[in-house]
């Protein structure tokens, strides 16, 4: 990814607590992954997710917005056999621009300041 896309997409792993790229990085995913008394929070999450990526996608088809994937029961699985949601945002077009970042980035942080658990 050509440098000018980082910083732009950074706005986006500083608006999460526990960014949605980099969460198998932070130490407290790590006992969400591991221990099972973190089960709720895990399952918090994946409620969070869902409705994160309802909002996007609803915006998305009403034509105000951008796809991301939902990818859940299939993306990993704790060692207590919990299934682990992920939100993702694949850059596919070589014709992708800075303004097409920051549409994504835009409505990742507009949908972030929209929806609550």
């Amino acid at each position: 990814m050509a440098t000018p896309y980082r910083e732009k997409l950074d706005k986006i792993r500083m608006a999460f607590p526990q960014p949605v790229s980099d969460r198998v990085h932070d130490s407290y995913f790590v006992h969400e992954m591991d221990d099972e008394k973190f089960r709720d929070t895990l399952l918090r999450h994946h409620a969070y997710h869902r409705k994160f990526f309802d909002y996007v996608h609803s915006e998305a088809m009403a034509g105000r917005g951008v796809v991301i994937s939902l990818i859940d029961d299939s993306y990993r699985e704790t060692s207590y056999g919990e299934p682990v949601t992920a939100l993702k945002s694949f850059i596919l077009s070589p014709f992708t621009d800075e303004e097409n970042v920051e549409t994504v980035v835009d409505k990742v942080l507009e949908a972030r300041a929209k929806v609550k658990v």
